[in-house]
């Protein structure tokens, strides 16, 4: 929503009506939240044994994206519900487990929040082509979204407890998702892309991305510097053609990447031959041609 955007400095890029605008709208719903949770609270005291719900947990995770000025009530139903958050956050699933450690975290309970992500750490799958992931989120409602729980551990993870290599491996399984099924709505489309443009975000404006190819222990290195469009647009593809002169050896290739940057990158042979000269191959594929003549 609009905390996660301005978050990633969107809103400064509104023009001065439209910021105002944002503001209104969100100083709304920054006060309903507030005044929610305030009155399930004066609900919640008066319980023996209470444990939070998860709509209390969205509405405080919603909330730690802004700074207002809160009120004593609310104070003191906050501080109620983030002491349920250090004791039940075992309680949970994963992705509701995440979620409540960005709320400590931003609390300044970093011990707690910590604590969740080395439990979270801990019970991860990894896989070298599916990248990694948790296996069985356990979701607490059926149309939870694998995609979405899967965005907000990453969006923890990159903010608690950041490890490049750890969140690539994570965005590998957000993106094979993507090209093995889908994202599952707009949604879903939307927390994915959050996730994966905070994980991606470059600390300053010189980013560098590097592709060598080895070629018979021959290195080609290629440095690539993103190039700026018209709309200042990073460019992030770009293609390198090598003549049949230049590969000595074409049965021994390879193909690295040197950053530390998740890439998606291959390298293909282009020949050309005269269509009589096409012959057949043994191969699983068996492709017939028919010339009909009248």
């Amino acid at each position: 929503g609009f905390g996660r955007l301005y978050n990633m400095n969107v809103i400064e890029s509104l023009t001065k009506n439209q910021q105002n605008k944002v503001k209104s709208i969100t100083q709304k719903a920054v006060n309903y939240l507030s005044d929610n949770i305030i009155k399930n609270y004066n609900e919640a005291k008066n319980f023996k044994k209470y444990r939070i719900t998860y709509s209390i947990i969205n509405e405080l995770y919603a909330l730690s994206f802004f700074d207002f000025n809160e009120s004593n009530n609310y104070e003191t139903a906050k501080n109620f519900y983030i002491e349920k958050l250090e004791n039940d956050w075992r309680n949970f699933d994963f992705a509701i487990q995440a979620k409540s450690a960005l709320i400590l975290y931003r609390e300044g309970k970093t011990s707690v929040a910590n604590l969740i992500m080395k439990s979270l750490k801990e019970r991860s799958q990894y896989n070298e082509v599916l990248g990694m992931y948790w296996h069985d989120n356990n979701s607490y409602h059926n149309a939870a979204s694998k995609v979405s729980e899967h965005a907000i551990i990453m969006e923890a993870f990159k903010e608690i407890d950041p490890d490049t290599k750890m969140l690539n491996e994570m965005m590998v399984w957000l993106l094979n998702h993507k090209r093995t099924n889908m994202w599952d709505n707009a949604r879903s489309s939307a927390d994915a892309i959050y996730a994966i443009v905070e994980t991606t975000r470059p600390q300053d404006n010189n980013t560098t991305k590097w592709l060598s190819v080895d070629n018979n222990n021959t290195s080609i290195l290629i440095k690539v510097k993103e190039q700026k469009s018209t709309d200042n647009a990073p460019q992030i593809f770009f293609q390198k053609y090598w003549n049949a002169n230049e590969m000595t050896d074409i049965n021994n290739l390879k193909v690295e990447n040197n950053s530390n940057d998740l890439v998606w990158g291959g390298l293909f042979r282009q020949y050309f031959v005269s269509i009589d000269e096409v012959r057949k191959h043994k191969s699983p594929l068996a492709v017939e041609r028919e010339v009909f003549v009248e």
